[in-house]
C-alpha cells in the first residue's frame, strides 16, 4: 500500500504556517511558465508560493479596469501577513487585458517594465476570463530568509525562539525590536553558518510589537523578515488618520513626506527637525538615480553610500541616518517605514537634528506612478568659531521662520552681547539656565537696558546649533534676536551652550 505522506503540522494565527498549494487553471500555468521563462532570462529562479497565489485570488477584482489606476499593494501585504508570510520585499502586476489582445506578451511587457531590475524569487498568480477580457494579477516577494513557525500573538510574558536560516550569504545581520510604546532596540543576529536561533521576550505591556531582520550583503542593510506580534490583541491595525488624509498628497509627496516626519516626532514629544534644501537635494538626486538606473539600493554604484553622498557635497555631519522607499503613494511609502523597526527608529531618532526628503516619480506603462522615497537625516557637525556658530544659528532659526511665513529676525549687537555673556556663564556653572547668577533673569536684563517692548529667552546645551529651530517663541511677533554660542570642549557631553534672546522694538 503506498505511503502518503503527511502535511506539515499546523500552528495556528502562526507566521510560516503551512498553507494549502494552490490548484492553478490551465491559462494560470501558462501564464505562471512564460513568468518563470521571463525570470529565467534575468537570473530569477521563482518559486510558486502559495499565500501569494491565495491572496493574488482573493484580490484579483481589486485589479484596476483602467490605466492609470493603481493596485493596493498595502491591501496585498496586510492580507498576506494574516496568512503567515515574513518576506520583507512585495512587488505586483496587475493587468486588466482587453479581449482579443495577447495576455502573455502583456504580461512580458508589464514585467519588462516594472520587475526587470527588482530582486524576486517567488511568485503567486491568479487569472480570470471575463467577457470583455482577461483580469491578471501576479505577486512577487523576495525571501532571504526561512523561518521556523512564530505565532502572530502571544499572550505576553512568553519566552519565545526566533529560529530560521539565511538563504543568501550576507556580511552581517541583525534583529531590531520595536515594542508597543516605540522603543526600539536592535541586537545583533546570532549567525551559526546560516542558522540562527535568538530567544525574545517581548513582555507583558498590551500592543503590537514588531520584528525584523535586517542582512547587509555589501549593498546596505536590506530588509529580509518583518512580523508584527500581538500582545494580548491582533497583530494587525488599520491605516492610521494620519495616512487616511494623505490619499491626495502626492502632488507635493516630498512635503507630505516631511509633514508625516514631523508630526510623528511630534506626537511622541521627540524634538523637531530642521528642514534642509541641501539634505533634500542629496535624497532627491540619490531618488533620481535610483529611478534612471533602475536599482533600489542604499549604496550607489557612483556616488557610494549617504555619508559618501553628505561628503560630496561638503556637508559635514556627527549623525547620518537614511531610509529608502518605492511605492505608488506617498501614503504607502509611510506605511512601510512605520512598519518596520529600523526605518521608524531613524524617522524617530532623538539624536538627529536635520531632515531632508528627496522623491523621485516614475510613471509606468500602465500609467500608474512610482514613487522613489529617500529621507535623510542627520545632526550637523558644527565648525567654526563662536561668533560663526552664532550666524549658524540665526541662519537656522529665519529657515524655520521662512518655512512658517514669518519674517526673518534682523541681528541686535547688544542682545548679541548678553547672549554670549549667558552662555558663558552657564559653560562656566555647567547649568541651562533662564537666570544669571549674578544678574538674575536675562529677560529682566533687556527690558532694564533696552527699549523692547516684549522678550524672551531660549537656553539649550546640544551638539548642533540646528537645536534652535525647535523653539517656542518661532510663532510670537519679536522682531530682533541676539545669539551667543559658546564651545566647551573640556567636558564630556554636548559641547555648545546656546542662549538666544529674542525683541520687539
Amino acid at each position: 500500500m503506498p505511503h502518503a505522506a503527511a502535511a506539515p503540522a499546523r500552528l495556528s494565527f502562526s507566521y510560516e504556517r503551512w498553507i494549502k498549494p494552490p490548484t492553478l487553471g490551465r491559462e494560470e500555468w501558462q501564464l505562471l511558465r512564460l513568468v518563470r521563462t521571463w525570470g529565467r532570462e534575468h537570473n530569477a529562479r521563482l518559486q510558486l508560493d502559495a499565500r501569494l497565489s491565495q491572496v493574488a485570488r482573493t484580490l484579483l477584482p481589486q485589479v484596476p479596469e483602467t490605466s492609470g489606476q493603481s493596485f493596493n499593494m498595502e491591501h496585498a501585504r496586510r492580507a498576506l501577513q494574516r496568512l503567515g508570510w515574513t518576506d520583507g520585499q512585495l512587488a505586483a502586476v496587475a493587468l486588466h487585458v482587453p479581449k482579443g489582445q495577447d495576455v502573455g506578451r502583456a504580461l512580458k511587457h508589464e514585467l519588462d517594465t516594472s520587475l526587470a531590475k527588482v530582486e524576486v524569487n517567488r511568485i503567486g498568480l491568479a487569472s480570470i476570463a471575463r467577457p470583455h477580457g482577461t483580469v491578471l494579477l501576479a505577486l512577487f516577494s523576495r525571501r532571504l530568509v526561512d523561518l521556523e513557525p512564530f505565532p502572530a500573538r502571544v499572550a505576553g510574558r512568553d519566552i519565545l525562539n526566533l529560529n530560521g536560516r539565511l538563504r543568501v550569504p550576507a556580511q552581517a545581520g541583525s534583529l531590531a525590536i520595536a515594542a508597543p510604546n516605540d522603543s526600539i532596540r536592535q541586537i545583533p543576529l546570532e549567525l551559526k553558518g546560516r542558522s540562527f536561533s535568538q530567544v525574545l521576550a517581548l513582555g507583558s505591556a498590551p500592543g503590537v510589537t514588531h520584528l525584523e531582520i535586517m542582512l547587509d550583503r555589501g549593498k546596505g542593510p536590506e530588509i529580509a523578515a518583518i512580523l508584527p506580534v500581538g500582545v494580548g490583541e491582533e497583530p494587525f491595525s488599520d491605516p492610521s488618520p494620519e495616512t487616511l488624509a494623505l490619499r491626495d498628497a502626492d502632488s507635493d509627496p516630498e512635503a507630505a513626506i516631511a509633514s508625516l516626519i514631523l508630526g510623528a516626532r511630534a506626537a511622541r514629544d521627540i524634538p523637531l527637525l530642521a528642514t534642509s534644501a541641501a539634505l533634500a537635494q542629496i535624497a532627491r538626486s540619490h531618488a533620481e538615480e535610483m529611478r534612471d538606473s533602475g536599482f533600489f539600493a542604499h549604496v550607489s554604484p557612483t556616488t557610494g553610500d549617504v555619508t559618501q553622498r553628505l561628503g560630496q557635497q561638503g556637508v559635514r555631519y556627527a549623525r547620518a541616518l537614511e531610509n529608502l522607499a518605492a511605492s505608488d503613494a506617498v501614503e504607502r511609502v509611510w506605511q512601510q517605514w512605520m512598519a518596520s523597526p529600523a526605518h521608524r527608529a531613524n524617522l524617530l531618532d532623538p539624536d538627529v537634528t536635520t531632515l531632508g526628503v528627496g522623491v523621485a516619480t516614475q510613471i509606468l506603462a500602465n500609467g500608474t506612478p512610482r514613487l522613489f522615497a529617500v529621507a535623510v537625516l542627520t545632526r550637523l557637525a558644527d565648525e567654526g568659531d563662536d561668533r560663526s556658530l552664532a550666524d549658524q544659528a540665526l541662519t537656522h532659526l529665519n529657515s524655520e521662520r521662512s518655512r512658517k511665513g514669518l519674517p526673518s529676525l534682523r541681528a541686535h549687537p547688544r542682545l548679541a552681547e548678553l547672549a554670549t555673556q549667558h552662555s558663558r556663564e552657564m559653560a562656566v556653572t555647567r547649568q541651562v539656565s533662564d537666570t544669571s547668577p549674578t544678574r538674575g533673569s536675562v529677560v529682566d536684563v533687556v527690558f532694564q537696558e533696552l527699549d523692547m517692548s516684549e522678550a524672551a529667552l531660549d537656553v539649550y546645551r546640544a551638539d548642533a546649533v540646528a537645536v534652535v529651530s525647535q523653539s517656542p517663541h518661532l510663532r510670537e511677533r519679536f522682531t530682533r534676536a541676539g545669539i551667543g554660542v559658546v564651545r566647551d570642549r573640556r567636558h564630556d557631553g554636548p559641547q555648545l551652550w546656546i542662549t538666544v534672546i529674542y525683541g520687539a522694538d
